[in-house]
Parts: structure tokens; C-alpha cells; sequence
């Protein structure tokens, strides 16, 4: 599991909420289970969809956030990722919004996602983060489904 990734999807899930995206349109796809729990404790109560690759198979949403979760040392980015399926599976579940988090420096060293890498740096589509990024900005709190509660602004203590 990778606790900043995790803080990063958490950030950007609930932010897209916070900014009128339904719950429905969007998806959050890690490949590993633990990654899936971190994730979903960061979102809170929600009905934003949060599944592994397998999951998702056959399943598309409008907005489809990746975690990728790799990033070591000794870049190696493992055999659930090593997979051009699953990878394949991942990156067209989105219908209009796809964003990608990763440590690009692990994910380089597998040939399909070093090739996604190269393709999303050459149509100008990568921003690298700062370091600690995660820690930039205080927690949204999770957003709860409209049926719940109504839409209210973000409180001026959350404000930046």
C-alpha cells in the first residue's frame, strides 16, 4: 500500500465531488486491495465506485482515477502491473476524464507503461508534483452523496 498515493486520490476524489461531479461518474481502480482500504477510509462514506482492475472490467465511468501504488527503491513494479491486460482494463474505464498517479521513476521499468509514460509526456498531459504534495493542502472532508445532505461550499478552515 502507498499512504501518499492513497492521501492524493482521496485529495482529487473528493475535490471532483466538492466541484459537482456525481458520485456515479466517478472511479477509483488500484490493483492491490490494501490500497483499495487506505483509499476508501480517505474518501469516508461514499458511493464513489473503489475497485480493483478486475472489478472494473466491463465497467465504465465518466471520470476514472488510477493508482498505480508502486514506488520503491529499487523500482520494481511488480507482477500485478507487469500485466498489459489489466493495464488496458484500467486506462479505458474512462469515458472523459482519466487521470494517472504514480511514481513515474518505478513504472518506467515495465515496457507498457514505460510506452503510456512516454505518450502522456509527449502530448504534454503529465504534471509532476511537488514533493510531499499530499501534505500541501488539508484534508477535504469527504462528500456525501446528494441524497444524503445537500450541497454546501467548502468551509473557509479547509480553504487555501
Amino acid at each position: 500500500r502507498n499512504d501518499t498515493e492513497a492521501s492524493l486520490v482521496g485529495l482529487i476524489g473528493n475535490a471532483l465531488l466538492l466541484c459537482g461531479v456525481p458520485h456515479a461518474s466517478i472511479g477509483i481502480v488500484a490493483p492491490y486491495r490494501a490500497q483499495l482500504k487506505a483509499i476508501r477510509h480517505i474518501m469516508g462514506a461514499t458511493d464513489v465506485e473503489i475497485h480493483t482492475v478486475d472489478k472494473f472490467q466491463g465497467r465504465d465511468k465518466q471520470c476514472i482515477i488510477i493508482s498505480f501504488v508502486r514506488s520503491n527503491r529499487e523500482e520494481i513494479v511488480g507482477e500485478l502491473l507487469r500485466d498489459w491486460r489489466r493495464i488496458n482494463v484500467s486506462i479505458t474505464r474512462a469515458k472523459t476524464k482519466l487521470i494517472l498517479i504514480g511514481s513515474e521513476t518505478t513504472l518506467r521499468r515495465d515496457h507498457t507503461l514505460a510506452a503510456l509514460i512516454k505518450l502522456v509526456k509527449e502530448k504534454d498531459w503529465m504534471y509532476n508534483l511537488p514533493l510531499k504534495a499530499h501534505l500541501l493542502y488539508k484534508p477535504i472532508p469527504p462528500q456525501p452523496t446528494p441524497e444524503k445532505t445537500h450541497t454546501r461550499p467548502l468551509p473557509k478552515s479547509h480553504r487555501v
